[in-house]
């Protein structure tokens, strides 16, 4: 919770986490005969209760104290806040509008607003309201840091980089806007300078957790394990009684791309053993004994975690899922039944119920159970979730794509849901007699400024790359954006590229062409990937072992390949998308690019954004229009390096920042092509 302002009202961070709840207050006339002069022991109290999640106690009391203080703003905020959590989010927004109309002058209004924004994750809310907050109360912290870290996670880095300096200069004791300064850093892909903020983080403040951590992830997700683990070693010996580091250390090992495991199961129970209260020890010891098949060890663990944590839900749910994973599916529906009794208003374990009542041959029930679940859980994504995973384990992938479609569309913030709409339209393209209606890529009459992420991202296809050919579609599904293209998850040399455009991909998906590949994942399952037997387009399946058999699957797979071959053609006729093609891991002559925009243009009219490195003369971000139809982008980094080493995550800002100015440049040049078209 965030602190007040308001002298008389300053609590510490938790201090409602040291006031003993007085057990006469949740009774409605006791508390009534007992409110004090005084309300702000009144609101300890009712601040105590909050941390029991005793909601709708907590709701009556803050309502009694508005009643007797009708003039106190922290009442009206207090009935906001647990109106929200109860579920009845238009009464808490009609008593937000009611505090800006009845304290219109109070300087304490913005920190309130801001508060209630920042806990029902209003992001755009929160920061307006901070930013007045701030103007209000510059000497505070929060304002400063609660404004620049919402930005960056809305990827407004331009206004939060500067930001976060100024709160590093005002607080210079204070570490959190020291990591805070380093993350936008981060998020922007300029991953030197991030560490080098970090490093300076762990050398003025080597007692903080945080700043080890943030520097250990971050050259770990650059594969460099073992400057990863030194980070996280030095932490330890700084900060010996924060497990989160020793946890951190400890699964490094199973994060590789072949995960280690006899070095990480060991290191996770040395974890148990020293925090043996440290409750994600235990949940990610399960996962990870579960990826490494070590079902009978999986099953022991959840057991004992749930003994010790009676009250943890994941460790309930990961015991229950021991069972699925054992296929004992009586078993694991038992565990799921009772696990439902001691969490019965949690609509994760009836969403992991449902799913096993599927796979046990019980899919009337589950759909009954999603039904139901809907109907009582109506702002819970995972209901609706479940209720499309559902329809796709009893394989009705158009009901499945109908229902994710739906899902999405109710929950735009839940920007995963995309992906999940995505490989429902790949299961519809396998389908024998019926092809999906192609994927909208409308495009909004706006700017490339003005889009959000996903909009942007939609109006590019990818034509794969050299090496590294997932890269612009892991871009897009962090935007949220995903089309269904051909070469979006594929390694496409320069070569086999100009090819397949000049033989208007021919005998792509043939039976002859096509090979199918089995590759272990990091999570222990199996996933099926395909090949071109022409020494091209290898690529993810996003389908695995466990759902369908290995002849289905080739079947499946070939299907799948026609289909998105027959929409790259359409798309390349229709020439209304940017086809962007990199070469990271090689460097194409000036007649190569030429000779590949050549390939494209025998379609239509059609624009290639080719992406390389950045260099002296054109630094990142930079987009040069050549000629018509082509673009060359420069990009600061690439997820595999200059030095071969390869890092998990795109330089998303330094993407985006291409992709708006290319989007800007042929938005322009299709203007002033019409214009020259247009009768004088």
């Amino acid at each position: 919770m965030t602190t007040s302002p308001r002298p008389a009202l300053d609590l510490a961070p938790n201090a409602a986490d040291n006031v003993q709840p007085n057990e006469a207050w949740a009774q409605p006339n006791a508390a009534w005969a007992g409110l004090p002069g005084d309300p702000a022991g009144f609101i300890e109290q009712i601040l105590a209760i909050e941390q029991s999640d005793a909601w709708q106690d907590a709701y009556q009391l803050w309502d009694m104290l508005i009643q007797a203080f009708p003039n106190l703003l922290d009442g009206y905020s207090g009935v906001a806040r647990t109106l929200h959590k109860l579920g009845r989010v238009d009464e808490a927004k009609a008593v937000r509008c009611a505090m800006l109309q009845r304290f219109p002058d109070d300087p304490f209004l913005p920190w309130s607003l801001a508060c209630l924004a920042t806990e029902w994750h209003d992001l755009p809310e929160a920061i307006r309201w901070w930013s007045k907050a701030r103007a209000l109360f510059p000497e505070r912290l929060e304002p400063w840091l609660i404004s620049g870290r919402f930005m960056r996670q809305l990827g407004r880095h331009d206004e939060a980089d500067p930001l976060l300096r100024e709160a590093v200069q005002r607080f210079p004791a204070e570490p959190a806007s020291a990591i805070e300064f380093a993350l936008v850093a981060r998020d922007q892909g300029r991953l030197d300078e991030a560490l080098a903020r970090l490093t300076l983080v762990t050398e003025r403040f080597p007692e903080v957790f945080e700043g080890w951590l943030e520097a250990g992830r971050l050259v770990r997700d650059r594969s460099q394990s073992e400057q990863a683990e030194a980070f996280f070693q030095r932490g330890m010996r700084h900060c010996p009684e924060q497990p989160w580091l020793m946890f951190e250390f400890a699964q490094t090992p199973g994060q590789a791309a072949l995960p280690n495991w006899p070095e990480t199961l060991p290191r996770m129970a040395r974890l148990r053993e020293r925090f043996p209260d440290f409750e994600p020890g235990f949940i990610h010891g399960v996962y990870f004994l579960i990826a490494a098949r070590r079902l009978d060890a999986a099953e022991a663990l959840a057991k004992a975690g749930t003994e010790q944590f009676p009250g943890s839900l994941q460790l309930a749910i990961q015991y229950a899922r021991a069972a699925v994973h054992g296929i004992d599916w009586p078993e694991a529906i038992r565990r799921f039944a009772l696990a439902l009794e001691r969490f019965p208003d949690k609509p994760e374990v009836e969403a992991d119920l449902a799913r096993t009542l599927v796979k046990a041959g019980r899919a009337g029930e589950a759909e009954a159970l999603t039904h139901d679940l809907m109907a009582r859980f109506p702002r819970a994504p995972v209901a609706f979730a479940v209720h499309a995973e559902v329809a796709g384990l009893r394989q009705d992938w158009l009901e499945s794509h109908r229902r994710w479609t739906e899902a999405a569309q109710r929950f735009p913030e839940a920007k995963h849901f995309a992906k999940s709409v995505f490989e429902a339209s790949l299961r519809v393209a396998e389908m024998e007699t019926r092809q999906p209606e192609p994927v909208s890529a409308d495009r909004p009459d706006r700017t490339g400024i003005e889009m959000n992420s996903a909009e942007l991202a939609m109006q590019f296809t990818s034509l794969g790359a050299s090496r590294g050919g997932c890269e612009f579609g892991l871009f897009q599904r962090q935007c949220g954006a995903e089309p269904l293209d051909l070469l979006r998850w594929s390694d496409m040399s320069y070569e086999k590229l100009v090819w397949m455009l000049e033989c208007r991909f021919d005998g792509v998906g043939s039976e002859a062409n096509t090979e199918l590949l089995v590759a272990p994942q990091a999570d222990g399952r199996q996933e099926y990937c395909t090949r071109d037997r022409r020494g091209m387009m290898e690529m993810h399946s996003f389908r695995y072992v466990d759902e369908i058999a290995f002849d289905q699957m080739y079947v499946a797979s070939c299907r799948r390949l026609r289909f998105l071959a027959g929409k790259l053609i359409g798309d390349l006729e229709a020439g209304e998308k940017i086809f962007v093609y990199s070469a990271s891991g090689r460097t194409l002559t000036t007649d190569q690019v030429d000779a590949l925009h050549a390939a494209m243009r025998r379609y239509g009219d059609n624009t290639l954004l080719f992406v390389r490195h950045e260099d002296t003369d054109y630094p990142n971000g930079t987009v040069v229009a050549m000629k018509p139809g082509l673009m060359i982008g420069y990009l600061d980094r690439f997820r595999l390096a200059r030095d071969g080493s390869w890092t998990l995550s795109p330089a998303m800002a330094s993407w985006q920042a291409v992709c708006r100015a290319a989007y800007g440049l042929w938005i322009a040049g299709r203007a002033a092509a019409d214009l020259s078209r247009a009768p004088e």
